[in-house]
């Protein structure tokens, strides 16, 4: 399995995003699951395993996380999602 084939969501369906100092690498988002708050690392593009209580994993942990802003160069990956 490829990365491309693993569930996604839109930055822009996050809310927020945090950028690494140069704005070009997206290092966290705000998780969309309402039971989660704060932002969440993500690790390899993928939002960082967490818990919304505890011991349960959030379900949005390993979801890859695709850039969307507008004129951003890795906002596009050939339409492969």
């Amino acid at each position: 399995m490829s990365s491309t084939d693993t569930p996604w969501i839109l930055l822009s369906q996050c809310g927020i995003g945090s950028f690494y100092h140069d704005a070009q690498r997206l290092v966290g988002v705000a998780c969309p699951s309402w039971l989660c708050s704060g932002l969440v690392p993500l690790v390899d593009g993928r939002i960082a395993v967490h818990h919304v209580r505890v011991g349960e994993r959030c379900p949005w942990s390993g979801t890859r996380v695709v850039d969307d802003r507008p004129g951003f160069a890795g906002s596009h990956d050939g339409g492969s999602r």
